[in-house]
């Protein structure tokens, strides 16, 4: 998982993937698992998010984290959905659009 704020290996899988390639059985649907590395105020998880939508892709990433107590941190799944949010914001439709 990469920690530049330029998400520079992100670019990179965007600009050398191809969306929706394969067949009924077999198909590429999402950039995903990791984004971006964390998913903190300090992580670079918005941009990357941002730089999904841009590009057409629909995210997938997996969440392991959870709040220990209601007054901890919020999980990552939390600031998640707040990334998404966010590119949601920028590319009005995507999430409903690309299912995120």
């Amino acid at each position: 998982m990469e920690s530049d704020p330029n998400t520079p290996e992100l670019v990179q899988r965007l600009k050398n993937a191809f969306q929706f390639l394969g067949n009924d059985m077999v198909k590429t649907g999402a950039i995903g698992e990791f984004i971006a590395a964390g998913t903190s105020a300090a992580s670079p998880f918005v941009a990357a998010a941002k730089r999904v939508a841009a590009a057409g892709w629909r995210a997938e990433v997996h969440s392991l984290g959870r709040r220990n107590t209601p007054a901890s941190n919020p999980a990552d799944f939390e600031l998640e959905i707040m990334g998404f949010e966010a590119a949601n914001t920028d590319f009005p439709g995507v999430v409903r659009d690309r299912r995120w």
